[in-house]
């Protein structure tokens, strides 16, 4: 049986083939992987797709997360901001993945305890 496809709400995250997308894509595997979400349709899209708004099951908002690791941006235009306040500083206002090897460099460094 294939995996049904989605869209999280609220983001622009990077396709497979842009620049980022397989690193996004991986990133939210692993977020997810061996996990029960709980998902909301929203609306679908103009492939076969579902516009989901999912949460993991401590309720962290999934989207929310990608954001805050430099995975996607929020979409104000479908969000109306809902992720702006997700958004981690990052080092360039032109690239949604601009903070993400500063974010990466700092995670290496917490968990080491420095």
């Amino acid at each position: 049986m294939a995996p049904d496809l989605i869209r999280l709400w609220g983001i622009h995250a990077p396709e497979v083939f842009e620049e980022g997308g397989i690193e996004s894509r991986d990133y939210l595997s692993t977020l997810i992987e061996g996990k029960r979400l709980t998902c909301d349709v929203i609306q679908s899209d103009d492939g076969d797709r579902r516009v989901m708004r999912c949460t993991l099951p401590n309720a962290a908002d999934i989207a929310c997360i990608m954001v805050a690791a430099g995975h996607a941006d929020d979409a104000p235009l479908i969000s109306h901001g809902a992720y702006e306040n997700c958004r981690r500083k990052k080092t360039s206002p032109t690239s949604i993945f601009s903070g993400y090897q500063n974010l990466s460099a700092n995670m290496g460094r917490d968990q080491r305890g420095e």
